[in-house]
């Protein structure tokens, strides 16, 4: 038997890894796969099995306990084969070869291919979380992933999707997302999904027609993973709000315009502001945002809370971390080391030289009833939090919002026909 681990790790525990649930699609081998992301407990159950071929899924949020297992595994059983994948491998795969000569580095997505449509639909059966998975896809209370597209051709200086998936975008067809849906609500009695593509919304007619088609399954779903700012219209929006999407977000990062520039966002402030406004007569609207960017300042990144509050939008902030093998590493903080920084979480901490770390904090602090992390917080303290947001930000809003959530429901009403 086969052993696949995906290490626990402090982030949003939200999602299953999809990628060995691809991975556990195409292994024909015997095999079980130990999420002790979704469930960290008991600890080192992964010791009871005894495999002769370990494979371990590697984000840099959980290379350190990666290492641990490695060497926790092999204390129990010598000779064994230790093989690391996954983004943080693909990303800093020559650091780590030096760094661990001992372990084989598999580099880019295991099942690579142009046509993505040949690929079987992941499979989570081999998962020893699958039960609660389960469960909680026919509970609603967690969202199936799906992933109809890989790859992304921007070049935002901050981000690794293009060492982990590669610039070229690859689309699944819209029959094919259907199928996965229609098995997942057959097997599963799913409720919901989110589409966790990195530019879901680049081909603005696949967006539509996927919409038509996955209509009649009468789901609940989202684009938690963000949107394109620049290639979301009225169409998109209004096709998505008819086929069930009730929350979007958009990678907004920074209002400043000599931010967007320097991080090579390849978007526009009005551009942004655009897709805000008409996003926000259909659905909820969040929006993704990083403290500390290149050419940014307090003052900026505070412009980018008081911008989102007062659009009434969700402000997801979270640290600047330079990734393995990024541009912003290369050209910003060459030879650094941020292996054990966290973008957001409990254990983060502020890491970019762009102004005092204790400013940065500030507003991470600030806004952390509006992150995953705030479920920890007490329901009184966290509506405390936000309350003292709107004052700061947004007085008129302690007015206007409820208005405008009853008429965005309206407007969802009508244009789905109050199917959902």
């Amino acid at each position: 038997m086969k052993i696949l681990i995906d290490p626990r790790g402090e982030r949003n525990v939200t999602y299953p890894n999809v990628g060995l649930a691809y991975v556990s699609a195409s292994l024909k081998e015997e095999h079980r796969v130990i999420d002790q992301y979704l469930v960290p407990f008991p600890e080192d159950r992964y010791l009871g099995y005894k495999t002769d071929w370990l494979g371990i899924s590697v984000k840099m949020t959980t290379c350190k306990e990666a290492m641990r297992i490695s060497r926790v595994y092999r204390q129990r059983y010598p000779g064994v084969k230790v093989i690391w994948g996954g983004a943080h491998v693909s990303c800093a795969y020559d650091k780590m070869s030096k760094e661990n000569p001992e372990i084989e580095l598999f580099k880019g997505e295991w099942d690579y291919t142009d046509d993505l449509d040949c690929l079987p639909f992941p499979d989570y059966s081999k998962f020893d979380s699958f039960e609660y998975l389960r469960s909680a896809w026919h509970k609603g209370t967690l969202p199936y992933p799906l992933i109809t597209s890989r790859g992304c051709p921007y070049d935002c200086l901050y981000c690794a999707t293009c060492l982990t998936a590669g610039k070229k975008w690859r689309a699944r067809s819209v029959e094919n997302c259907y199928q996965e849906l229609l098995m997942a609500t057959q097997k599963f009695h799913i409720r919901s999904f989110d589409i966790l593509d990195d530019t879901f919304n680049l081909d603005k007619q696949r967006v539509i027609s996927f919409c038509r088609v996955i209509k009649n399954l009468g789901l609940r779903w989202s684009c938690g993973n963000g949107l394109r700012a620049d290639r979301f219209d009225e169409d998109i929006a209004r096709a998505m709000a008819a086929a069930g999407c009730q929350h979007v977000s958009f990678g907004v990062e920074s209002v400043a315009p000599e931010v967007l520039a320097a991080i090579k966002k390849g978007v526009d402030i009005e551009q942004i502001e655009k897709a805000v406004e008409t996003a926000r007569k259909y659905f909820a609207v969040a929006g993704f945002f990083i403290i500390g960017l290149p050419c940014s300042d307090y003052e900026k990144d505070l412009s980018s809370l008081k911008w989102a509050m007062q659009r009434q939008i969700g402000a997801h902030f979270q640290y600047l971390v330079p990734f393995e093998g990024t541009q912003l590493l290369k050209d910003y903080y060459p030879g650094e080391n941020f292996d054990d920084a966290l973008t957001f979480g409990l254990g983060a901490y502020p890491v970019s030289k762009e102004y005092s770390k204790a400013l940065q904090e500030r507003i991470y602090t600030m806004t952390r009833c509006m992150r995953p992390e705030s479920s920890h917080m007490n329901a009184v303290k966290r509506n405390i939090s936000m309350g003292k947001l709107i004052w700061m930000f947004d007085r008129k809003g302690l007015v206007t919002r409820p208005v405008h959530r009853l008429i965005r429901c309206v407007r969802r009403a009508i244009t789905t026909g109050g199917d959902n």
